[in-house]
């Protein structure tokens, strides 16, 4: 869709085709580079809050960040994360039942184990047969490791990261781009100070740009 969305800006005539770019907020921060390396006709790549790291990887830090708030325990969050990231594997592959499947029932006495079940899980794991259905797309799409992508991106490349992100690790993606760039001098990572993970605000009824993002993204296109 972003690349057919780059097709038809091409066409129109007050477009300078030489100068297309796509933007990636969040999960755009995978979607983007994906596109960039399927169309030529993108010239330059802006990312906020995003890419960088395992679909996977992400989720579990969101996953902390809610057990955090939700009162549980350092210990209680690291237990659920260790459980929990096979168990998405799992999910997405439909490999390792037997071991899953036991882990699981390890787990689930657990007080940490509400938060699985609110995910719509109940006493047993899911069998193998059934993670065909679209309710598991999820966690398909979790597997996904944009590295492999971003080592291939030559284009001018811009990372905008918030400090004070409780969803997406900001010092660990920038560090993901990077080693993913591997030095390459076309990789711009700016992490903006007291920042979250929202590049916009709501004022008034309206969607605002931060200006604090607005910033450096129109230093880099100049």
């Amino acid at each position: 869709d972003l690349v057919a969305a780059v097709q038809y800006l091409k066409s129109r005539s007050e477009v300078n085709p030489l100068k297309i770019g796509v933007y990636g907020h969040s999960q755009g921060g995978w979607v983007a580079p994906l596109a960039a390396t399927m169309s030529n006709d993108i010239k330059f790549l802006v990312v906020s809050c995003g890419g960088g790291i395992s679909i996977k990887k992400q989720i579990l830090y969101a996953n902390r960040t809610e057990l955090k708030n939700k009162g549980f325990t350092e210990s209680e969050i690291e237990e659920m994360v260790a459980f929990a990231s096979p168990f998405y594997d799992y999910l997405g592959t439909g490999l390792h039942y037997e071991n899953a499947s036991k882990l699981y029932n390890e787990h689930k006495n657990k007080s940490w184990f509400v938060y699985i079940k609110s995910l719509g899980f109940g006493e047993t794991i899911p069998r193998p047969e059934s993670l065909s259905h679209p309710v598991f797309d999820f966690f398909r799409a979790i597997q996904y490791d944009p590295m492999i992508t971003e080592k291939s991106l030559t284009i001018p490349t811009l990372v905008m990261l918030g400090e004070k992100d409780v969803i997406v690790p900001s010092v660990l993606v920038e560090t993901a781009w990077k080693t993913s760039f591997d030095g390459k001098n076309n990789l711009t990572t700016k992490i903006i100070s007291n920042e979250d993970h929202y590049d916009f605000v709501r004022s008034d009824g309206n969607v605002v740009y931060k200006e604090s993002f607005k910033k450096p993204l129109m230093e880099w296109l100049k």
